[in-house]
């Protein structure tokens, strides 16, 4: 049966694996292992590639710190190369390397992947179904606090 409690319980087991993913996830791929921060960098800085680490922090919502040291290990790792603005000598911004660009790509076609798996099982319901569960969804995300 399915019951209110027990939707209530799937939804807990849901939840916790989701948080257990986010921080222990790694994505591999051509002998490099990226962890879920260096993967939210890599995306802002596709996303926004002229900002410095002060906007890229802006704009996951971490300290400048915290985008430095990410910023490290991925120029360690091959990924991205930072370039100072001649005339701003603090100024400084990252771009993808070749081995970066791979690895984003590698990383966002297995997120496609993933979604195409998912709308395949979506297109397998009926209408009520998908429509049951968009507002469950669309419900539980003004549930969920917000990162920013």
């Amino acid at each position: 049966m399915t019951t209110p409690d027990t939707i209530s319980a799937l939804w807990d087991q849901l939840t916790n694996q989701l948080v257990f993913l986010e921080k222990r996830y790694v994505f591999r791929h051509d002998g490099l292992a990226l962890h879920p921060s260096e993967l939210h960098l890599l995306l802002a800085i596709r996303d926004e590639p002229a900002a410095n680490a002060t906007k890229l922090a802006a704009h996951l919502g971490i300290t400048k710190g915290a985008v430095s040291q990410l910023l490290k290990r991925l120029d360690a790792k091959g990924l991205i190369e930072k370039t100072v603005d001649p005339s701003q000598k603090n100024e400084v911004t990252s771009a993808f390397t070749p081995a970066g660009g791979k690895m984003i790509a590698a990383f966002l076609k297995s997120r496609q992947t993933q979604q195409r798996r998912f709308a395949a099982y979506l297109a397998g319901l009926g209408a009520a179904d998908r429509k049951a569960i968009a507002a469950f969804l669309a419900h539980m995300q003004t549930w969920l606090p917000q990162a920013r």
